[in-house]
């Protein structure tokens, strides 16, 4: 994960701020990690997208299964017909819940379940919006660019306090800087 994205949550994230200020390292790690996002996916998957993810004997295995359970139930017929054309949204509420049911009924195996469950639905973390997985370095990065902005902060005050100075003409040379600021100061 990115340390500018990072930044931005400690500022902005209140869940991500009062771990932050409890010290709770690993508890960003896995607020960043976690798939929570719910993505959906309606593109229309057909037979031939599903061989084509799965490979040719896979996919007719599955296929064969799933035509042979729709000589028994219309719904499963009516989808096989829909997956023949049209094709299928797998993200739709029915169609996660049949592939549900194949599962329990062992037509599909838990593995490719899930893969087709993905097609329509697959959730996601922060970290995957923002260049992939975070890890504890990344956290310690971003906390020490944060732990150092009040200094950064108070450099520019005095830069600018001095520029003021020197353009409205009470700072003409070096001597009058260091008469004014003190060499401590300025260095």
């Amino acid at each position: 994960m990115n340390t500018s994205s990072i930044i931005g949550y400690l500022r902005n994230d209140p869940e991500i701020a009062a771990l932050a200020s409890a010290g709770d390292l690993a508890g960003i790690v896995a607020r960043f990690n976690a798939a929570t996002s719910r993505q959906e996916n309606h593109t229309l998957r057909t037979i031939g997208s599903l061989a084509t993810m799965l490979g040719a004997a896979e996919a007719r295995a599955m296929l064969t299964k799933f035509q042979q359970a729709g000589q028994s139930d219309p719904l499963l017929a009516s989808a096989w017909v829909t997956l023949s054309t049209t094709g299928l949204d797998f993200a739709s509420p029915l169609v996660q819940a049949t592939i549900d049911q194949l599962v329990t009924a062992t037509m599909l195996t838990p593995e490719i379940g899930t893969l087709l469950k993905s097609l329509g639905v697959r959730f996601t973390s922060i970290a995957d919006s923002h260049g992939g997985a975070c890890t504890l370095k990344d956290v310690q990065d971003a906390l020490a660019i944060v732990a150092r902005e009040p200094l950064l902060a108070e450099a520019e005050r005095r830069y600018n306090r001095l520029r003021g100075a020197i353009d409205s003409g009470q700072i003409a040379d070096s001597a009058a800087l260091v008469a004014q600021f003190g060499d401590a100061e300025v260095l």
